[in-house]
């Protein structure tokens, strides 16, 4: 459906061919319906380069 989404966040830096950890983010929303949009993963996926644990961060849409 077009209502349903997932955002990638990843460090650019990084070559395609090193495995990183992943963060997924699903938002509870009161067991209705939930949407990535609030989330941006840019700030969380920077402070993992800075700590030295670099990770991919996703976040998605959802409908119960």
């Amino acid at each position: 459906e077009d209502c349903l989404a997932i955002n990638v966040f990843r460090p650019a830096e990084r070559p395609a061919n090193v495995l990183l950890p992943v963060v997924v983010w699903i938002y509870g929303s009161g067991f209705q319906s939930g949407s990535p949009q609030p989330y941006n993963g840019t700030a969380i996926v920077r402070r993992s380069i800075e700590l030295g644990t670099p990770i991919i961060f996703m976040s998605m849409s959802h409908r119960l």
